[in-house]
């Protein structure tokens, strides 16, 4: 996965958000919890959700936080969620609120309950993000409209805004997986209902047949923990029902 450029010695008061691009992949698989999650509709803390969750078999963690991203959903008469693409604006709140990202996530295939999918974005200011999403050379919107093969007008349908809880192992083949546990509430534009939901996704974000194979064996020891099968379908499709989409429509 291309990595973006760091932000480096940016001021977020005062600079210009500096462009970067992101193209990469990405292996998860996700469970849909209960109406408590697994923590009775608390936000835990990062030892807990390690408590909770059991680790990849041979790994240490390496790297562990907790953030709140906001996101918006866009789409055009459901073109794109009915062939499985979320376009998105995503916003990170606190210090870097000015920083966003514009970025189409494309499911290429479920199999199994692990979905494949293709990521690209791209960096921008949080206030140009109504500019780039009509803009036809965005590369984001671009790449939207050319899956849909016929020019869209991006209108937003939904956003949610998640409290991500994420700890990131390394196991002994050098693999990095990742589990996220995300509190999510998920809200029908301009005026619609809420939902808060709760999320547990494992992931990597590369194509090794051994970071597969290790997600794979983790996602089995995870369902057992869970007592249920992983599930087979995205936050956009959530977020798009609650607006009014229907898989007939």
């Amino acid at each position: 996965m291309t990595s973006p450029a760091p932000l480096t010695d940016f001021d977020p008061e005062t600079d210009e958000v500096p462009p970067s691009t992101v193209i990469g992949v990405e292996q998860e698989y996700k469970w849909r919890l209960g109406a408590q999650g697994l923590f009775d509709g608390r936000k835990p803390e990062l030892d807990e959700l390690a408590a909770a969750v059991p680790a990849p078999e041979r790994s240490v963690p390496e790297m562990r936080f907790r953030h709140v991203q906001s996101t918006i959903y866009f789409d055009d008469r459901w073109q794109l969620t009915e062939r499985q693409v979320a376009l998105r604006a995503t916003v990170n709140p606190g210090t870097i609120k000015r920083v966003a990202w514009l970025g189409v996530k494309q499911t290429i295939r479920w199999e199994a309950g692990c979905r494949d999918s293709l990521e690209l974005g791209s960096r921008l200011a949080a206030r140009d993000i109504g500019r780039e999403v009509r803009d036809e050379q965005s590369l984001a919107p671009a790449y939207a409209r050319r899956l849909v093969g016929a020019p869209i007008t991006p209108r937003a349908y939904a956003s949610v805004v998640q409290h991500r809880h994420k700890i990131f192992y390394r196991d002994s083949d050098n693999v990095l997986l990742q589990v996220t546990y995300d509190v999510s509430e998920f809200k029908a534009l301009p005026d619609g209902a809420t939902r808060l939901t709760y999320w547990l996704e494992i992931e990597n974000n590369v194509r090794e047949p051994r970071a597969r194979q290790a997600l794979d064996r983790w996602a089995a020891v995870v369902s057992q923990r869970l007592g249920v099968a992983p599930g087979n379908q995205a936050k956009s499709e959530i977020a798009a029902e609650m607006a009014g989409w229907t898989r007939e429509s």
